[in-house]
């Protein structure tokens, strides 16, 4: 018998409204004002403009946050089969399986598989309202309300084609090293696998900094075996490789675990997000150049760089070391490498670097550019890049530039890569990232 064929998007999100900091976010935006003057006026295609234009579909953003994380899944399957828009796009979706069909591609695959990326939403920032207390968002209750969720869908849909495998958030640098280990050996055991297992859990825990403190009760039941990797988010605070020698012990926790075991981590990387550090601080954490030397300690570890780098600032973001007319001369002669430049690189050097193109794609020309980005590249490069490039759609949050999932996928399956390059990004690529 034929092993089962399988489709990815390998990053996307299942965020319920009362799980994201928003007081937090909003707290900084308002006391930094100048530097969110400065995203929106530098960077033409900054997330924000979309939400505070009244451009894109913000409206759909919200309601799919509003709903229960098992109808968010279905929300997004019935957006893939055609259920909403005029009728204009094919389903790429059906009770079948996917199928890619455009511009010469017939790529068919019994399954779909959806990595949502929890996010670790911790954040200890004092409020300026009645209220000064931020709202806390535990980690693991957030992480377990997901998993119950992605049962109850299950339940719900059994003769789906959509299988759910979630990465899981955090951000080592805000919990002791014991919970790191901790977590890390219940979250994934020896690796990380296809069979969730529900498992008590009672273990010390204490967030550096935190007025809060406490044990893990009943209500902290992780599924062993759940997750498919760790998600971290630089602009939230996450800094690879930290000055400070204890905060570097943390992330050294974290990376030799996922080395050792297979573990493959995703990290954001594009200048823009949900911040809730300085733009200065923000940008230099998300940099590829800042991994370098946890890949040179680390050389095996499988590491997916999101959103390939994109840059919407044109690289002139605020920086300590060079003057805004050293970031225009540099710029324009090339002395600074671009961040996916950056990328590429690592990969040259690297053998489990990936990256995937969600949100990159709400921008159709996208496409095209990755294509001359292939053709531009040597006959050896070419294909090392070409199996290392993941399908991602970063949706729901890619809402607030297209109006839903099924235009992004579409604009893929229609877009100028060829039936190969599509196949290794939809399917090959993410299981050799994912599933070792």
């Amino acid at each position: 018998m034929d092993s089962p064929t399988f489709a990815f998007d390998v990053h996307m999100h299942i965020i319920p409204l009362q799980h994201a900091c928003l007081s937090s976010f909003v707290e900084l935006a308002r006391e930094r004002g100048g530097q969110e003057v400065f995203a929106l006026a530098s960077a033409k295609d900054y997330i924000a403009k979309g939400v505070l234009s009244g451009k894109g579909d913000v409206f759909n953003l919200l309601n799919a946050m509003e709903r229960t994380p098992a109808d968010e899944i279905a929300l997004y399957e019935d957006d893939l089969c055609g259920a909403f828009g005029d009728g204009t796009l094919a389903p790429v979706l059906d009770e079948n399986g996917v199928h890619i069909d455009g511009d010469g591609k017939h790529l068919s695959y019994e399954y779909l598989v959806l990595c949502p990326q929890i996010m670790d939403f911790n954040a200890d920032v004092p409020l300026s309202v009645r209220y000064k207390d931020a709202p806390r968002h535990d980690l693991f209750k957030q992480a377990v309300q997901i998993l119950d969720g992605i049962a109850e869908y299950r339940q719900a849909h059994p003769k789906s084609r959509v299988i759910v495998r979630p990465f899981i958030g955090i951000n080592p640098l805000l919990y002791e090293p014991d919970f790191i280990r901790r977590l890390l050996e219940t979250c994934f055991g020896k690796k990380s696998g296809w069979n969730p297992r529900r498992e008590k859990v009672l273990a010390d825990w204490k967030l550096v900094g935190s007025r809060r403190a406490g044990q893990f009760d009943e209500t902290h039941l992780p599924y062993r075996n759940a997750f498919a990797g760790i998600k971290l988010y630089p602009p939230m605070g996450f800094d690879p490789y930290p000055d400070d020698a204890a905060q570097r012990e943390k992330t050294e926790i974290l990376f030799s675990f996922c080395e050792e075991h297979g573990v493959p981590l995703v990290t954001h990387c594009d200048d823009q997000g949900f911040r809730t550090v300085s733009l200065e601080d923000s940008f230099r954490y998300t940099s590829p150049e800042r991994w370098e030397r946890v890949l040179a300690a680390h050389p095996r570890l499988y590491v997916d760089f999101a959103h390939f780098g994109q840059q919407y600032y044109k690289g002139l973001g605020p920086d300590k070391e060079r003057s805004l007319p050293q970031k225009l001369l540099d710029m324009m002669t090339g002395a600074v490498a671009s961040w996916h430049e950056q990328i590429l690189r690592l990969m040259d050097t690297y053998p489990h670097v990936y990256s995937d193109f969600s949100f990159s794609g709400t921008k159709t020309d996208c496409w095209k550019w990755l294509r001359q980005v292939l053709d531009d590249s040597n006959g050896e490069a070419r294909c090392r890049y070409a199996h290392r490039l993941l399908f991602g759609t970063d949706w729901p949050l890619c809402l607030t530039k297209i109006p839903g999932a099924l235009e992004y996928w579409r604009a893929f399956a229609d877009g100028p890569l060829s039936a190969e390059q599509c196949h290794l990004m939809l399917s090959e690529n993410p299981q050799n990232f994912l599933f070792r």
